[in-house]
């Protein structure tokens, strides 16, 4: 499995523009740029539009290689790594949810009806905490869209999780619920049905959603979000069939 990630990151490299990104100072503020054959274009031109995502998605393909290499090194030192073929498989979730692209595009956002504030915006998005803030700006290091609160029914009851995340590296779309009151028993008692819910709807914690908890001496980081989500990533570019 290990071989198989990192040809994967290998072959998507190899299929991509070599486009890299870097933020610089840009008519009194600072920009993204997207630089390619020695030609730069700012992120907000139409070449820079149609570039940027490419940018983003070898962004996220050499950060997970990155990481799958120091794992291997440490493993098995310098053993060759064997060239293999990676696949994705499509999964649908409780026969009605093909977590795709399109599914993703045509999701509302935030549909809570308790609002965040504007004091923890981040790109025009008002969070309820600090640390959703902060997990909202770890997706957008990492190149991953992300909305906020969209809805899940389930027999008949509205749920939003926190986060609907857009993977370009797997074509796929994860959940993540940040759980970050639970010294609070009432709280804990509301987000222990919403995550039985969300089993029994058909999604696999790991594959299909992230969980992070923070409060009643339990710490958070949210750096560490990077790691739990390459690790799904990574689980998607083999996952079993539903």
């Amino acid at each position: 499995m290990h071989a198989l990630l990192i040809n994967y990151c290998r072959n998507k490299l190899a299929e991509l523009d070599a486009v890299t990104i870097k933020n610089i100072k840009y008519k009194g503020g600072t920009a993204e740029f997207c630089y390619l054959d020695g030609k730069k274009y700012v992120s907000t031109g139409p070449k820079g539009r149609e570039l940027l995502p490419v940018g983003k998605l070898r962004q996220q393909l050499i950060q997970a290689q990155d990481l799958l290499m120091t794992a291997w090194r440490s493993k098995y030192g310098d053993a060759q790594i064997p060239e293999l073929a990676p696949h994705i498989v499509t999964r649908v979730i409780n026969e009605e949810l093909t977590m795709d692209r399109k599914f993703f595009e045509n999701l509302p956002s935030e549909m809570n009806d308790h609002k965040g504030s504007p004091e923890l915006s981040y790109k025009g998005v008002a969070y309820k905490s600090k640390s959703e803030r902060e997990i909202a700006r770890v997706y957008d290091e990492l190149g991953i869209e992300v909305k906020y609160e969209t809805p899940i029914f389930i027999n008949g009851i509205m749920f939003t999780p926190d986060f609907t995340a857009f993977s370009r590296l797997t074509g796929r779309v994860f959940y993540h619920e940040h759980q970050g009151k639970m010294g609070d028993p009432g709280y804990r008692h509301d987000k222990e049905r919403s995550h039985r819910a969300y089993s029994d709807y058909g999604l696999i914690e790991g594959l299909d959603i992230i969980y992070t908890y923070e409060g009643g001496g339990i710490a958070f980081n949210p750096e560490n979000i990077k790691y739990e989500v390459t690790a799904l990533i990574m689980r998607n570019l083999d996952c079993p069939a539903a």
